[in-house]
């Protein structure tokens, strides 16, 4: 049992660092997003060529996923946020974008059209939210395809012998 414990715990610590790790900084997300959307949602409202056009006359959900995820190749549709909610300002619709499998899944954009018109705005993402993307994907294994999530399970499963293990050490004891 002592053998099993340490080899599994010398086998698991980099497993375990990057999820300890990258959850840690996940804690930071909510604060640091409501930073983010407050700036970037300001600089929005600056962009904007307004009209007194309805977005039912010009563009669709539909039309905007679409034009979304042809201007951004290697980019799959994630969710469309209607206007005045949590991911979207009051004036526009935000597209989400993931990145495809191929182009890696932890990379995430979100560009936005003004409800008003269907004007496409499109926004780089700063560098601490890409961050924060990056961390959650390790730490949920949402990164490498089917094979990495089958992995991240099965270390997670591992995880549970290195308790087990300790416990029956110490009964011996």
């Amino acid at each position: 049992a002592s053998s099993l414990h340490q080899l599994t715990g010398v086998l698991l610590f980099p497993w375990a660092l990057t999820v300890g790790v990258s959850g840690l900084l996940l804690g930071f997300s909510k604060p640091i997003s409501g930073w983010y959307q407050e700036r970037s949602w300001t600089f929005l409202t600056s962009k904007v060529q307004d009209s007194e056009q309805n977005i039912s006359d010009k563009i669709t959900p539909g039309d905007m996923i679409k034009k979304a995820t042809d201007l951004n190749p290697g980019f799959d549709f994630w969710y469309l946020a209607y206007p005045g909610n949590d991911y979207a300002p009051d004036e526009h619709f935000s597209v989400t974008l993931k990145g495809s499998p191929q182009t890696g899944a932890y990379k995430q954009k979100t560009v936005f059209f003004n409800a008003k018109n269907g004007q496409y705005i499109e926004e780089n993402t700063p560098w601490y939210m890409a961050f924060f993307y990056w961390a959650r994907a390790f730490h949920f294994g949402d990164t490498g395809g089917l094979f990495m999530k089958l992995f991240w399970g099965l270390v997670a499963s591992l995880s549970l012998l290195i308790p087990v293990s300790g416990l029956k050490m110490w009964r011996r004891v």
